[in-house]
């Protein structure tokens, strides 16, 4: 009876050019305290954008609003100057996030340099002609976050977008393991802890997606198709499975800000009920890893998956030997697999250390049950 370990390695992207990703950013207190522990809070403008309400209302902007203005204006020169000198500093004046916040600075200083000027200062001044003045404050002020939030991805090295400092750890589990012969279904179901604390409810189920891998990718491919649903839960059936078997990976994504975001993958292997001898309990097999089950590709690592054999919820381990049971992987090489399952199929074995060098990219490890419990 087959069950697999996945080792789904990560990767690390190292780009010339940042490309600001676009997404749905959910507005919730977790992204206020995650922006602020990253200090990408912006100052409050509501009373700022009230004014410009009133002034854009009559296309009049009076002598005291001039007074209010012009503070406004001071901020955003002062800006304007700490912001540049550290765009020049990380070389991205050429990026398209700079070029977006130079025009958008354009545009708005257009308007001011007429609404303020000196020589009418103390005269009401009709902007009916100038256009929106509000939408430039908001246009300069959406580009100045995305182009704050570039700078905070170059000065803390997290160029991708992807926060890789929070702690935050997805678990799958399933009410039903093996999946009964009958067709009666499992619910999967998801859940977060970040720093040690479950917080699940926190996130909304579009955070979450669905994935199936297993021996048959054009048959996973076709699968992942039909459940692309967002759902911190997944019903699943034995007909769900390839070869009597597949993982099913919750994929969880959360965009807190314009450009940031967490990420976190989480899966678990589902087999098929394996009737035991004639009167007792199906037998299941796991696969548990002592180290871990994601690791980055490229990086060296070290882990030793245990197999356990279960039937009727007792662990029965003990009463198998180490020949009953053998080692196989699969990968994009299958070159590679034959050399590495002829080298480990003979040895068997109810533990099997794995290092980098026992995978080729992204690497399915199955231990496979072969006689029926000794008496």
């Amino acid at each position: 009876m087959p069950s697999v370990a996945d080792d789904r390695a990560g990767k690390t992207i190292y780009a010339d050019d940042v490309k600001i990703i676009k997404g749905k950013i959910r507005r919730t207190a977790t992204a206020s305290a995650q922006k602020a522990s990253l200090q990408l809070i912006n100052r409050d403008r509501t009373e700022l954008y009230h004014r410009l309400d009133q002034m854009v209302s009559d296309d009049i902007v009076t002598p005291l609003e001039k007074r209010a203005l012009q503070l406004e204006w001071n901020q955003v020169q002062s800006e304007r100057s700490n912001i540049t000198m550290k765009a020049m500093e990380y070389g991205i004046t050429e990026q398209e996030v700079y070029r977006n916040y130079s025009d958008a600075f354009t545009s708005l200083s257009f308007i001011i340099g007429i609404v303020l000027d000196p020589l009418h200062t103390n005269e009401y001044t009709d902007i009916s002609e100038l256009g929106d003045i509000r939408s430039s404050f908001v246009q300069y002020h959406q580009m100045l976050a995305l182009l704050g939030e570039q700078l905070f991805r170059y000065e803390t090295g997290m160029l991708g977008g992807l926060d890789y400092r929070v702690k935050l750890a997805i678990t799958v589990t399933a009410t039903k393991n093996p999946l009964p012969l009958n067709g009666i279904p499992s619910t999967l179901s998801a859940s977060i802890v970040r720093d040690g604390v479950e917080a699940t409810g926190e996130y909304d189920p579009t955070c979450f997606t669905w994935e199936r891998l297993s021996e048959d990718r054009t048959a996973d491919q076709t699968w992942n198709d039909n459940h692309a649903s967002h759902s911190k839960t997944l019903l699943v059936n034995v007909d769900d499975l390839v070869y009597g078997y597949a993982s099913f990976i919750c994929n969880f994504y959360y965009q807190y800000s314009e450009t940031m975001y967490i990420a976190k993958s989480g899966f678990i292997t589902l087999s098929k009920e394996i009737p035991g001898p004639k009167g007792e309990d199906a037998y299941s097999v796991e696969v548990i890893s002592q180290d871990g089950t994601v690791f980055r590709m490229g990086q060296p690592f070290t882990t030793t998956f245990e197999v356990q054999v279960k039937q009727g919820g007792e662990d029965i381990t003990g009463f198998f030997t180490d020949e009953d049971f053998r080692w196989r992987r699969t990968s994009s090489d299958p070159y590679s697999d034959a050399l590495w399952n002829s080298t480990h199929f003979s040895t068997g074995g109810k533990t099997l250390t794995i290092t980098q060098a026992d995978t080729a990219g992204k690497s399915n490890f199955f231990c496979d049950l072969l006689t029926e419990r000794s008496n």
